[in-house]
């Protein structure tokens, strides 16, 4: 193989692995959200996934930030849920919490229950 040759196949594989650590191992943030079902569409069936939802959610700061997700059912109306969200892939996870495990600048945006 030619030296020129052996520098790109190099230089492809390096930018191949650059890739993927920033796509796996990019920063992940939390936000947090009240399930409203009236803001749940029901959509084609992807991998399982037949409701998308799209809130308002709020992140440790009580900053705010509309995002959507995809589920496999509706969700519980009115519970409390931590999105696990990464800024390329959207959110990864999410998890049902207890008002009280919301950050307080969250809990400043919704009546106690």
């Amino acid at each position: 193989m030619s030296k020129k040759k052996l520098i790109i196949a190099v230089l492809v594989i390096a930018v191949v692995i650059a890739g993927i650590s920033i796509y796996y191992l990019q920063g992940h943030k939390n936000y947090y959200a009240q399930i409203d079902n009236t803001k749940v569409s029901e959509i084609d069936s992807q991998n399982g996934f037949n409701h998308r939802y799209e809130l308002e959610t709020y992140d440790e700061n009580g900053n705010k930030k509309t995002i959507s997700f995809d589920t496999s059912r509706e969700l519980t109306n009115g519970a409390f849920i931590c999105l696990d969200y990464a800024p390329i892939r959207g959110v990864i996870s999410w998890s049902e919490v207890s008002y009280d495990e919301l950050p307080v600048s969250v809990q400043n945006q919704y009546a106690a229950p």
